[in-house]
C-alpha cells in the first residue's frame, strides 16, 4: 500500500482532515469523506455509523488502492480486485466474490 493511502485511511478512520496531492479527507458534522480527484469514494456517516465506498465510475488502480485501504481498515479479509477489466469485491463472511458495481454506493 502506498504511503499516501496509509496516511489518508488513517485520517479517515480517526476523523481527521488530510490533504495531499489528489487525495483529501474531509470531516463534516454529518461524517467523514475520502475524496480522490474531488470525487467522494468513501464516506463514514455519523448518523448511521455505516461506511460506504464507491468508485464514482473510475475503475483506476489508484481508486482501487484507496478503496482497498478502506476495506483493510474496516473489514479484514475483504478486498477489490480486477479480472478481465471487471472489478470484483470479496467481503469476508460472504460469497467468495461478486461484481463491484460501478458508480454505486456499497456498504461495507
Amino acid at each position: 500500500m502506498r504511503k499516501i493511502t496509509t496516511l489518508a485511511v488513517t485520517a479517515f478512520v480517526n476523523n481527521t482532515p488530510f490533504k495531499r496531492d489528489n487525495t483529501e479527507v474531509i470531516v463534516t458534522k454529518n461524517g467523514t469523506h475520502l475524496n480522490l480527484h474531488g470525487h467522494t469514494i468513501a464516506t463514514h456517516a455519523k448518523a448511521s455509523d455505516k461506511v460506504l465506498i464507491n468508485n464514482q465510475g473510475y475503475a483506476t488502480n489508484t481508486t482501487k488502492e484507496r478503496l482497498n485501504g478502506i476495506l483493510d481498515a474496516y473489514r479484514a479479509d475483504s478486498y477489490i480486485f480486477q479480472k478481465n477489466f471487471q472489478w470484483y469485491i470479496s467481503l469476508a463472511g460472504q460469497e467468495p466474490f461478486k461484481e463491484f458495481p460501478s458508480n454505486e454506493w456499497v456498504t461495507i
